[in-house]
């Protein structure tokens, strides 16, 4: 499931979900993203620059690039269970009030 970021409605990537058959859901244009994941992106760009602000001006090379990927898995180890708990608990109240403002606006 994805939204309608123009990077996931290109005709490119609606051929490759259409050649492969996986069926697309429509969504709102202006849909509010209710991924639990999306919270936790936060989290780890916070915990990664935390633990390796050197990472702030790093280049493109590949050497770069295996930093920041070891980087990451240290980073979203190093997040709380807490973290993931608190953002999972909130989503009935989230969903609650999606519903309740019939898909518009929330503070989420």
């Amino acid at each position: 499931m994805h939204d309608n970021a123009s990077i996931h409605t290109a005709y490119a990537v609606v051929d490759w979900f259409t050649e492969i058959g996986i069926p697309l859901a429509d969504h709102p244009l202006f849909s509010p993203d209710m991924n639990p994941i999306e919270h936790i992106w936060f989290h780890l760009k916070k915990q990664v620059l935390l633990l390796h602000p050197e990472l702030t001006d790093m280049g493109k090379g590949e050497a770069d690039l295996q930093a920041l990927e070891s980087a990451l898995v240290e980073a979203w180890q190093a997040i709380p269970i807490e973290i993931f708990q608190k953002v999972l608990d909130s989503m009935p109240k989230r969903v609650t009030t999606l519903i309740t403002v019939e898909g518009w606006y929330t503070k989420y």
